[in-house]
């Protein structure tokens, strides 16, 4: 299975921080970071629209210029990195998955990203419109659509929307869903686990991947669970 490394996947480290991403990408297929943009327009990498959870800042990122971001604390003496900070971290040494949190400067995040030629690389969203972007610039870089509520007909979305990947939040996989997913040629990756059980019951199912806050943790316990003999 694919292991995605969570905003770096190197939890305790701080998260979507050059040192998460450090601690995480030994053990796994492809890093995650979140993007949104500075009030100049450059892509940085932070979760939340506010800065109060994860930096010492106050106020939304989008409103905040890159210097000012820079200037503070997002854990433990780390920054928030660019997304250019990121792909200079990370090109050759693992896969990248984008997930664009805003459906603003989604031509500037893929200029630098096509000038950086990163591979493997995903983009992912709850904003369909966003992807649908992506897609007129980065026609060959694949997609994934994020959802954590019950959709109609998900595979029916992705397949109308050429979206190669479904990601569910992992308290609604459905095995029918993930089965009719296969059958037309999409993968399926949940998240985000964290516990040996959930792996084992994603496992079960017949995900493609899922991502963890603990990628060398969740390595860990792949080794340790006989896949082949999931669900005997």
């Amino acid at each position: 299975m694919i292991i995605i490394g969570h905003r770096g996947g190197g939890a305790p480290a701080p998260e979507n921080t050059l040192k998460s991403i450090r601690q995480g990408m030994p053990c796994a297929d492809y890093v995650e970071v979140d993007v949104r943009s500075s009030s100049e327009g450059t892509p940085v990498v932070i979760h939340d629209p506010s800065l109060e959870r994860t930096t010492t800042g106050r106020g939304f990122v989008k409103e905040i210029t890159l210097e000012e971001l820079k200037r503070l604390d997002a854990g433990g003496g780390e920054e928030i990195p660019t997304l250019e900070e990121v792909l200079d971290f990370v090109k050759g040494r693992v896969g990248l998955v984008i997930e664009l949190k805003e459906k603003f400067s989604i031509e500037k995040i893929c200029q630098i990203v096509s000038d950086y030629r990163i591979s493997p690389l995903m983009f992912v969203s709850f904003h369909r419109d966003a992807l649908e972007e992506v897609r007129a610039h980065l026609p060959d870089v694949p997609e994934g659509l994020i959802y954590s509520r019950g959709m109609v007909n998900p595979v029916r979305e992705c397949t109308d929307m050429k979206i190669d990947t479904i990601l569910p939040a992992y308290r609604i996989l459905d095995l029918k869903m993930i089965e009719e997913a296969h059958a037309a040629g999409l993968r399926v990756i949940t998240w985000t686990l964290n516990e040996r059980e959930q792996i084992r019951g994603a496992a079960a199912l017949g995900v493609d991947g899922f991502a963890t806050d603990f990628a060398c943790m969740a390595a860990r316990l792949l080794k340790e669970i006989d896949l082949s003999n999931i669900g005997g």
